[in-house]
């Protein structure tokens, strides 16, 4: 009876795993290099704009870098770091966008997430902006990313 439940338990699992819906272009591994072509779908529009608040945890690691301007275009992207590894390691992430300029970038952990970030120099000022994540041993890093292009 308890290997019924087992197999059944394992059953679900598997089942679960594979037919949730895939985000494989907002996860990466950790140390990887990985680019992200921000689109219509990631615009925030005007009237939920109130609700972006890029400095509510105040870690150190955040990124937050620029400005932010009346005539902008804003974007949101959650991307998700797994580093399974017991190693330290860095990747560096980029976007763009369609047409415009990145005068805006932030990079938030979630709760409990411990990325630190880093921005290069090309991270405003250009149709494509980037910047390098940090991730410890075994963890996986959360970033609430906004960016704003003109």
């Amino acid at each position: 009876m308890l290997l019924r439940k087992v197999l059944a338990a394992l059953f679900v699992t598997l089942v679960l795993k594979f037919t949730r819906p895939v985000h494989s272009n907002d996860e990466m591994e950790a140390g990887e290099r990985r680019h992200f072509e921000l689109s219509p779908e990631d615009a925030v529009p005007m009237n939920k704009w109130a609700g972006v608040d890029d400095a509510r945890n105040s870690f150190p690691g955040d990124l937050i870098v620029g400005y932010r301007l009346a005539d902008e275009v804003l974007y949101r992207r959650v991307i998700e770091i797994r580093n399974p590894t017991n190693e330290l390691k860095t990747g560096i992430i980029t976007f763009s966008v369609p047409r415009g300029q990145f005068h805006y970038v932030s990079a938030i952990n979630r709760a409990g997430s411990v990325g630190v970030m880093c921005e290069e120099p090309y991270t405003i000022g250009n149709s494509e902006t980037g910047f390098r994540v940090r991730s410890q041993p075994n963890t996986q890093v959360v970033l609430d990313c906004t960016f704003a292009a003109h």
